[in-house]
């Protein structure tokens, strides 16, 4: 049982707490685990599949891996994907251009070991493997010391559909395999990999993706339950928001949107959700308490009212 695999089945349980994640260049934000949201990690791990976490935007979902990778002192790769993301994106690069100049002019003359650049997948496999031929020192470890990796997949939705398939044959191989020189690369066994997968739900996955994942949905409830969500959600964004925002006017912005993606969900239209509610908070928080709830009546349509109105003919 590797280090990880202990920390799992042991840390893991103290995730009822927040938890704020320190990777450089991240957000910086506390995320709170609930119950669920635990079992469906121990889960994936375990079962050695990524955690494909679907669900509205704005529910945590890409903060949880970064939190994650904190608590469990894991090396975290990260990538975004977008409509033109492909496999060997995500795999690695070929600097052809550095190659060129370097040749001046001539490809055949140099190694094309040197113009090979990780991508996120190789560096959560197999973080510190070299192509290139170097001396020990030149190609020792750099990075600082972890118990495995984490990697983040975020917004796979976006992609073509040949992106999710491919990239499962992958992590699930743990192997990339590297044309240009003829190599393989295995994970490493001191390198355990945990994986988390996003998606937006704006489009269907492949079923064969989906046979290969772990899923955890994420959804605002309705009534009360959806309220707490909501409020939980706004505590990770501003700690003592019932200070600075006029007293009651968080809780009663959140039952209006709860009650309002009732209303939208019965018409099928557009459901306003955290996004919606933390940019009217992004605004109220430039007034003084006394001047919020009359701006609130202001601007609340900008943002809860974006299916648009026809008038009748």
């Amino acid at each position: 049982m590797s280090k990880l695999d202990r920390k799992i089945l042991a840390q893991i349980k103290s995730f009822g707490q927040p938890i704020r994640d320190d990777i450089k260049g991240w957000s910086g934000v506390t995320h709170f685990f609930d119950t669920k949201q635990v079992a469906a990690i121990q889960a994936a791990y375990f079962a050695n599949r990524p955690l494909l976490v679907r669900g509205d935007p704005g529910l945590g979902k890409s903060q949880m891996a970064p939190a994650i990778a904190s608590w469990l002192n894991l090396h975290f790769n990260y990538a975004s994907i977008h409509a033109n993301t492909e496999i060997e994106d995500l795999l690695y690069k070929v600097d052809h251009i550095k190659r060129f100049s370097h040749g001046h002019g001539n490809h055949d003359d140099i190694n094309i070991r040197h113009f090979i650049e990780p991508g996120v997948v190789w560096q959560a496999i197999a973080p510190d493997t070299h192509l290139q031929e170097c001396d020990s020192k030149e190609c020792a470890d750099t990075t600082e010391e972890r118990d495995g990796s984490m990697l983040l997949i975020d917004e796979i939705d976006k992609a073509d559909a040949s992106l999710p398939n491919a990239l499962l044959e992958v992590l699930n191989n743990k192997t990339i395999s590297v044309t240009p020189v003829g190599q393989t690369l295995e994970q490493k066994s001191d390198n355990p990999l945990l994986v988390v997968i996003t998606s937006n739900d704006e489009k269907a996955l492949p079923d064969a993706f989906l046979r290969r994942c772990a899923i955890l949905d994420l959804s605002l409830e309705q009534g009360e339950e959806g309220v707490n969500q909501l409020l939980n959600i706004v505590g990770v964004h501003y700690v003592d928001y019932e200070k600075k925002f006029a007293q009651g006017i968080v809780q009663r912005l959140a039952e209006q949107l709860i009650k309002l993606r009732g209303l939208c969900g019965e018409k099928n239209e557009y459901l306003p959700g955290t996004s919606e509610l933390l940019d009217i908070l992004r605004v109220l928080d430039r007034y003084n308490h006394h001047e919020q709830p009359e701006q609130l009546k202001i601007i609340e349509s900008f943002f809860l009212q974006k299916q648009r109105q026809r008038p009748h003919v």
